[in-house]
């Protein structure tokens, strides 16, 4: 079904992601920086607090959700083209309906009440009955069947099919970077990337960046005279210069 995280937002999901993406909106605020709505920050007023990122289902989607989420709104924005039905291309573009009044936009009609088909043991041709048939039926092809061995955030058929990466290691270049990670980044997972710690305070950049929301070139972000790599280590804030 549609993600409709905007009213324009036709990405197919699973259902159990449209309600994530939904309790996400709805938690935005309490995960924002209330420190940042009165002071100046280095990403603005709506800068995450720790252990949050933004969201990015589109550029100006900042909304505030955990590494995880970010990394499968990429991976639903990666695969819209092929969970599109095929079938439908050529039709015309019906009239889109309003996302609240029906909840299950997006998603296969429900069986014609008036059209029963056939009886659940009938049999089928063969010999079959219905509901035999059914049991034997292959269930792959579903998001549920999908998995992912790893827990690197790709399933695994897409990372034999698509990323020409290891389903069962989660680290294929073993770079220290995650493959969902590096797909999400745009660099390739094949390929091991030197993660740089460009200021020398013991955190890498990117890890500044997404994660604890410090100045990637500066060692001491709050100017308090700890490195933001010591303040990480003793579990204080290296962007409160009370120490706090």
């Amino acid at each position: 079904m549609w993600r409709v995280n905007t009213p324009d937002d036709l990405v197919c999901v699973t259902p159990e992601t449209r309600e994530q993406v939904a309790q996400d909106n709805a938690l935005a605020e309490e995960r924002r920086d209330p420190a940042c709505a009165t002071q100046e920050c280095e990403f603005g007023p709506d800068q995450c607090l720790p252990g949050y990122v933004w969201r990015t289902i589109t550029p100006d989607d900042l909304e505030c959700v955990t590494p995880e989420m970010r990394d499968l709104v990429a991976q639903d924005n990666a695969l819209a083209e092929e969970r599109k039905d095929p079938a439908c291309a050529t039709a015309a573009a019906p009239v889109q309906p309003d996302a609240e009044e029906m909840p299950d936009a997006g998603a296969p009609p429900e069986p014609d009440e008036a059209d029963p088909g056939d009886a659940p043991g009938a049999p089928e041709e063969g010999g079959m009955t219905t509901a035999e048939a059914t049991d034997e039926a292959p269930s792959m092809g579903t998001e549920e069947a999908r998995t992912d061995s790893d827990g690197d955030g790709l399933y695994d058929d897409d990372e034999t099919d698509i990323y020409r990466t290891d389903p069962n290691n989660p680290d294929t270049d073993g770079d220290g970077i995650g493959d969902g990670q590096e797909v999400f980044d745009g660099t390739d997972p094949n390929v091991m990337n030197e993660r740089a710690d460009s200021d020398n305070d013991g955190l890498y950049d990117d890890d500044e960046t997404n994660v604890y929301f410090t100045d990637p070139n500066n060692p001491d972000t709050d100017g308090d005279g700890i490195d933001d790599g010591q303040e990480v280590f003793d579990n204080t804030d290296p962007n409160d210069p009370s120490g706090d």
